[in-house]
């Protein structure tokens, strides 16, 4: 199913011309919502693990490192507020649970130009609401693309950084097959280049410096014992610092 603004297509032939509204999805809030676009959690076992809490942290912010990642694609947090609607009685099937498919995304400078649109596809499942209160759960979702990424990050010296606004709507289908979308959802990202990026005070190797005329490196081992081991992000480049060291290679992470 083609997605736009407008939701319309228009067909036009030689003798005919008609418009037919091209529109099967109910754009009502009221079915899902977008809670937020979460926060990174702490790392447990080396993974990242996001769940439907509504209380778990979130963003009022993004940010993009260019230097080190070429796309955006935080866990947004979706509610679902149909309510349960099976009956065992009489063998009738559960349709208010809901797959979501992904998200029609637009990108606006902060004076209100579009810089990029595009559809994300993706995947995630919510269960119905019981009681009056939503049910939620997380979806990994593409909020700047490598193009829009590649076409920002060519303007943008080291450490610059400039502020976009993405805005984006789910969609997703019911298991009575209803196709849904949630309400637009506003959320600025700051997209920099190298921003992320930091030079602990013990990752310099004093040797190296010394024989390298006092130049800044990157270079010592990360030590326990010292304080100096950091925590991996859970993606690097993405809304979390990253130690130099966990970077090294990457043009961006070498001591300036």
């Amino acid at each position: 199913m083609t997605r736009t603004r407008g939701r319309f297509l228009a067909l036009s032939g030689f003798t005919i011309s008609m418009m037919l509204v091209a529109s099967a999805c109910a754009h009502n809030d009221a079915s899902i919502i977008v809670h937020g676009v979460l926060a990174p959690p702490q790392p447990q076992n080396g993974a990242c693990t996001y769940t439907s809490d509504p209380t778990q942290p979130e963003e009022s912010t993004g940010t993009l490192d260019v230097g080190l990642l070429a796309a955006y694609t935080p866990e947004v947090l979706v509610g679902n507020q149909l309510i349960t609607r099976n009956d065992n009685v009489n063998l009738k099937a559960e349709t208010a649970r809901v797959t979501l498919q992904g998200a029609v995304v637009h990108v606006d400078d902060t004076s209100g130009n579009e810089i990029n649109s595009f559809t994300t596809l993706s995947s995630g499942f919510i269960d119905p609401g019981a009681g009056g209160v939503p049910s939620y759960g997380p979806i990994a979702l593409t909020l700047i693309d490598p193009k829009t990424s590649a076409a920002m990050a060519g303007s943008l010296p080291t450490l610059g950084t400039k502020q976009v606004i993405v805005h984006f709507t789910v969609f997703g289908q019911t298991a009575g097959g209803d196709d849904i979308e949630s309400d637009e959802f506003q959320f600025a990202v700051n997209v920099c280049n190298g921003c992320l990026v930091t030079f602990p005070a013990d990752s310099v190797d004093p040797v190296e410096q010394a024989a390298n005329g006092g130049a800044p490196n990157c270079d010592a081992a990360q030590s326990s014992s010292s304080g100096g081991t950091s925590v991996v992000p859970c993606v690097v480049g993405q809304d979390q610092p990253v130690d130099c060291r966990l970077c090294k290679g990457d043009p961006i992470c070498v001591p300036r």
